[in-house]
This record gives C-alpha cells, structure tokens and sequence, in this order.
C-alpha cells in the first residue's frame, strides 16, 4: 500500500500468520522443553541418518532460535522498493537478513513480537536442563 510517496506493507496482509502466532504463544513453555528433551535424541539419530553425524539437532536449533530472535521488529511503515517480480526492503538492516529471517518478518510486526517472546521462553527453559 502506499503512504504518500512510499510503498509499505499492506498491514492486512499479516493477518493469515496470526493463527499461527497465537498457536505458538499458547505453547506451555515448560512442556515443549519437557517434549523436546524426550525426543531430543531421535532428533540426533535424524540428523545420522541425514548425513550429519558430526552435527547435533541442539546446536542446530540453537542457531536457529538465535536468528530469529536477531530479527528487527519493524514499524507499522518499513518502506519497500519494487525488485523483479516481488519488493525488497528500503532499509539495508531489513534485506540484508537471511531469508529465513525475511520470511519470519513478512509475518508483521504483532506475529514477530509474539513468536519472539515464546521463543525466549523455550530457550531460557532448554537452558535450565542443558
């Protein structure tokens, strides 16, 4: 939508992620530590049986939680520019982002903030247990 002369986000366009923000803010956060922890080395037989025997699914998620915690929240109005077929963000600290990290916050500002708050919960309580 534009906003005098600058092209922002359609605010509209992040409803289809709230479902999926809330599903994820209503995680009890001690049980899907307890769940992972279960499963965490079916998680790392996965990851053998993938070829990466060297790596384990902790650190990998770790990394993970960490990227999405490193992205920006943005304001109601993050300027985009037309680029091919689609739109890329004005501001280099947006488009520079991994493209996990682009798709995470094309969920808006709400769904990031949401999702971010759960995710510190769930990695503050895998810490506790090691």
């Amino acid at each position: 939508k534009r906003i005098g002369r600058a092209l922002v986000p359609d605010p509209a366009s992040f409803a289809g992620y709230d479902v999926m923000a809330d599903a994820i803010a209503s995680l009890d956060t001690g049980s899907t530590a307890a769940t992972y922890r279960t499963f965490e080395p079916l998680f790392d037989v996965a990851f053998k049986d993938f070829g990466m025997p060297e790596v384990r699914f902790r650190a990998m998620l770790d990394r993970a939680i960490a990227n999405l915690l490193a992205v920006p929240i943005p304001g109601a109005e993050v300027e985009l520019v037309p680029h091919a077929t689609s739109f890329r963000y004005r501001d280099p600290r947006y488009e520079d982002l991994t493209p996990a990290q682009k798709q995470f916050l094309r969920m808006g500002p709400r769904n990031v903030k949401i999702i971010q708050g759960k995710l510190r919960e769930i990695a503050a309580a895998l810490a506790e247990t090691g």
